[in-house]
């Protein structure tokens, strides 16, 4: 029975806390030393709240993989924020509360093409979800200024089920994308991992950014979606042309290319296909992935927090715990953390081959 499930999966319960406790522990990552006992016990809390996501999160994973059975080849994964990203974002958002975190908790759909995508989102916003849909970001109509197109539905978890009753209330942050859109989101995080530069947020080199934005607004035309206020003027001939002036002048491509190392994949453990701990040596080019089955999330989580712990501050160290599969799958959901840069380098050529045709 579906309780059974429950009882048998020991999914983490949400922890004994008010949410003034949980947001008060976010207020002291931002305001205390890292070295100090304050500090150490608020990661404590930080990490309680974080992992209590770990079964809503779940579900939706479950919905998702029966809607995307139609669709060709999709991409189907899930993860908890990682440390040092909550960290970060509470720095940089003063007004943040850790309680209201919306993105805590991430499931993430690909599917090939815009029409595909457009079919999967119109059927979650007219489906009779159990969940209330909180709010919708839609960075496809509405192109952040680095170039970043993807849509979020927001959701807040209900529950039917006594057993699922604390889990009330939390949010659950669903990314929906193309595989085009996939592709520039991956590939922009791992020339920032390269680069030791946060793109994301705002950071690094100008040009850089421009040339990544501007392959974005080639990707918009390429889809026949919206091209970014700063590019809707100009052709897509034009803007291959500004792409190709500032490969040649910083040698991008060249650069990008560099990235494109044959990391070493060490697969530690049994060989299970659900829960992966995946650890980034950036420098050695090393990928250490750490495999469990469903029923050891607990198991998981913990070897996942020592891990964030043995290397909290240092750069060239990421680590993340996700669910997409068997390794193929994981690769494709998570190409970064495998230094691959392969599709999006090959979209670059194809286009540059493409425009010296016509």
């Amino acid at each position: 029975t579906f309780d059974t499930i429950i009882k048998t999966m020991r999914y983490p319960d949400v922890p004994d806390y008010s949410k003034s406790k949980v947001d008060k522990a976010g207020d002291i990552i931002r305001s205390s030393k890292p070295d100090s006992d304050e500090y150490r016990d608020a990661l404590n809390i930080v990490n309680d709240w974080r992992v209590c996501h770990a079964y809503p999160v779940n579900t939706f994973v479950a919905t998702l993989r029966k809607k995307v059975r139609k669709y060709k080849d999709p991409i189907v994964a899930q993860r908890l924020k990682r440390l040092p990203t909550i960290v970060n974002k509470l720095d940089r958002e003063p007004s943040m509360k850790l309680s209201r975190m919306h993105d805590i908790a991430g499931v993430r759909g690909v599917v090939k093409t815009m029409d595909d995508l457009n079919k999967l989102v119109g059927e979650y916003k007219r489906a009779k979800f159990l969940h209330e849909l909180k709010n919708t970001y839609d960075y496809i109509d509405n192109p952040k200024l680095d170039g970043y197109r993807s849509v979020h539905l927001v959701y807040k978890y209900c529950s039917t089920s006594t057993r699922t009753k604390q889990y009330e209330g939390l949010q659950i942050e669903l990314q929906l994308r193309t595989r085009l859109q996939h592709d520039w989101a991956t590939a922009l995080e791992t020339i920032s991992t390269f680069r030791n530069e946060s793109f994301k947020t705002g950071g690094g080199n100008e040009y850089w950014k421009d040339f990544m934005a501007r392959i974005s607004a080639v990707f918009s035309h390429v889809e026949g979606s919206t091209v970014h206020d700063n590019y809707k003027e100009m052709s897509l001939k034009q803007l291959i042309e500004t792409i190709a002036f500032l490969d040649k002048r910083h040698r991008i491509v060249e650069q990008i290319s560099g990235f494109r190392h044959a990391a070493k994949i060490m697969h530690e453990g049994k060989h299970y296909n659900y829960y992966n701990l995946i650890t980034l040596d950036i420098k050695q080019h090393v990928i250490r992935i750490n495999s469990y089955s469903e029923s050891e999330f607990e198991e998981a989580y913990e070897d996942y927090k020592s891990v964030e712990r043995q290397h909290m501050g240092n750069p060239q160290f990421e680590s993340v715990l996700v669910s997409a599969g068997k390794l193929k799958s994981l690769k494709k959901a998570y190409p970064n953390y495998f230094l691959d840069i392969g599709d999006f380098l090959d979209f670059i050529t194809s286009m540059y081959s493409e425009a010296k045709k016509s």
